[in-house]
């Protein structure tokens, strides 16, 4: 209950009810926090010797790790780095380690190595880093003597950024170190979309960022972007013209209340949450418009421009969140990025064309030799599908590849 549910450790001497429930089950609490406290820790020390005792017997048995991390910020924004291990049969959640102060790629990389229990066993076994595409994520990777693979979700939602935002702005990918930053919200804004979506912009619970805190969007969409905020806000902030009109209609139209929501500035997948609703009543926003008098109006231009962005953005957002799957592997992905490509040639329309773009680069800059190894392992026919499918010219590299390849297979079966 402390580390999964957040319940602070005085509630347990203070609630006469969680007592009560516990004594009901033979259990006896302590009367201190203190205690409970210490319960807790050794408890948390007993997990990470099982777990080392753990990794020795895989070790023995000549299998091999690979470890993934990621800077996660609480919501009293204090951050955190997050270890994750995995091999082949068995996930590890290796916890949080905290972040004081700024975190440059030096500091990264003796953080993991200092916390990971000093389990020598687990060092020694690690073949694989797995990390986004932040510059202080990368020169992490340059420092270990690890193969890396960046991100491919963390490159979906950077394409997203390159078409959406303006190109001189200050993004992830340039920060040379981990900093906290401020969101670019309104104060009644924060807490409209209560539904993670799991494609986020900017984060202060989930490890996939993207830093927009001071993002402009571009001219061809902010104007758009503002009237739709304007509007959501008319109607969430007066309940006379919400109930007697917006509402009217949407019971009229949908048999049911649905409301307007409105975005968080730094999050794209709460931008589209917010436009898949404001599209989904357009008839009954126009027609609560014209009652209350508002000079505000959308032409069917504009109509046009928000379904264009919801008609290609839904797919990132569906890809995002299938890479993101536990069960999500290098093979899968390459299929998944094969559909968001195929997908974007289909629409047939600018925005599509320039996210395909996007999209392209970002896959490009993702491919590595780990993916390359996998594919050809599974049927070496696909070499020449997968380059001309992804428009991954790495693939091209035939002597290149194969010096490296052979490397990679001494270095994966030698242990």
């Amino acid at each position: 209950m402390v580390s999964k549910d957040g319940v602070a450790l005085s509630l347990f001497c203070s609630s006469s009810e969680l007592r009560y429930l516990f004594s009901k089950s033979g259990f006896q609490l302590p009367n201190s926090p203190n205690t409970i406290r210490s319960i807790v820790k050794n408890f948390a020390n007993t997990v990470k010797a099982d777990l080392i005792i753990e990794f020795e017997y895989i070790k023995k048995q000549g299998k091999i790790f690979a470890l993934s991390f990621d800077e996660w910020t609480s919501q009293k924004n204090h951050r955190y780095l997050k270890l994750n291990v995995q091999h082949k049969e068995k996930h590890f959640n290796l916890g949080l380690i905290r972040i004081h102060g700024s975190c440059i790629a030096e500091h990264t990389n003796s953080l993991i190595k200092k916390n990971a229990w000093k389990a020598s066993v687990l060092i020694l076994t690690l073949i694989l880093i797995d990390t986004d595409g932040a510059s202080v994520m990368v020169k992490v990777g340059k420092l270990m003597s690890f193969y890396q693979k960046l991100c491919f979700a963390h490159g979906l939602q950077l394409s997203v950024v390159d078409i959406l935002y303006k190109k001189n702005i200050e993004r992830e990918e340039e920060h040379q170190e981990i900093t906290s930053n401020e969101s670019d919200t309104d104060d009644d804004d924060t807490n409209d979309i209560h539904e993670e979506q799991g494609v986020k912009v900017a984060t202060t619970t989930d490890p996939r960022h993207i830093h927009l805190s001071r993002a402009e969007v571009i001219p061809r969409y902010n104007d758009l972007f503002q009237k739709v905020r304007k509007v959501v806000k008319l109607f969430k902030r007066s309940p006379t013209k919400y109930d007697m009109y917006l509402q009217k209609y949407v019971k009229e139209d949908a048999g049911k209340e649905l409301s307007l929501t409105l975005d968080c500035r730094t999050r794209w997948n709460s931008l589209l949450a917010m436009i898949e609703r404001f599209h989904k009543l357009k008839v009954c926003i126009d027609k609560a418009l014209i009652d209350i008098g508002s000079d505000t109006t959308f032409s069917d231009l504009e109509w046009l421009k928000i379904k264009d962005l919801i008609e290609n953005f839904q797919p990132i957002k569906l890809v995002v969140e299938a890479l993101c799957r536990r069960d999500s592997t290098l093979l899968t992905a390459k299929t998944t990025l094969k559909f968001i490509l195929e997908m974007m040639v289909t629409q047939d329309t600018m925005l599509s064309a320039e996210l395909y773009e996007a999209l392209r680069v970002r896959i490009k800059e993702r491919s590595s030799i780990v993916t390359e190894i996998l594919i050809y392992l599974q049927n070496p026919k696909n070499m020449i599908m997968i380059q001309d499918e992804l428009m991954i010219h790495l693939l091209c590299r035939k002597k290149s590849y194969t010096t490296r390849n052979e490397n990679y297979l001494r270095k994966s079966y030698s242990r």
